[in-house]
């Protein structure tokens, strides 16, 4: 099968370009079909720009963005391009435009308040995503974080007992009083 590199003898016959191999099927071809040849660079190019991040961010906890799952449907490297859109804290603008690393860390002593980034990624054979935008809020108040710890599922039969723990973190250090674990069961038989 041509696979996009090669020439077409018509929709479905093609001879591959790096050998004298006739195949059939030339679907692959069939985006830069130009008149009897297949052109791998007028195919069409997907590029996708995506943000992971959360949503909202305690004062003491730096704020990590992933642009790492951006994809480009013909493989070429891509590169980064982070934009403050809005916020309280200026000065983040110039140092969030100059990063051009897929994951974007900005400091945990920016500014409270509600920030806009954008991101679009461009390939280096000059193909362009649209932008994407991702939206946090910097809170003036640490989040503690709770968890189980070892948590797994596991089947526990009525005779037998199952021991959980409880463990927080306070990223600030603050001074709080040692928080209560409620438990309750989310799911199977009381």
């Amino acid at each position: 099968v041509c696979s996009g590199h090669g020439a077409c003898k018509s929709y479905d016959q093609c001879v591959c370009s790096n050998s004298s191999f006739i195949g059939s099927n030339c679907e692959a071809c069939a985006p830069g079909y130009i008149g009897i040849y297949c052109n791998e660079t007028s195919d069409i190019v997907e590029i996708k720009a995506i943000i992971l991040g959360i949503k909202t961010v305690g004062k003491c906890k730096s704020i990590v963005l992933d642009g790492s799952t951006s994809t480009i449907s013909n493989k070429d490297p891509l590169v980064y391009e982070w934009t403050l859109i809005y916020g309280p804290d200026l000065n983040l603008a110039s140092f969030i435009s100059s990063q051009n690393d897929p994951i974007l860390t900005l400091p945990s002593n920016i500014s409270i308040g509600e920030y806009r980034v954008s991101l679009n990624v461009k390939s280096t054979s000059g193909h362009q995503s649209t932008n994407v935008y991702h939206e946090f809020q910097k809170l003036n108040q640490s989040i503690i974080y709770a968890s189980i710890v070892g948590a797994e599922k596991q089947v526990v039969y009525a005779s037998e007992s199952l021991v959980l723990t409880g463990s927080y973190s306070n990223p600030c250090n603050e001074l709080v009083s040692t928080p209560s674990f409620k438990w309750s069961l989310e799911s199977g038989q009381n």
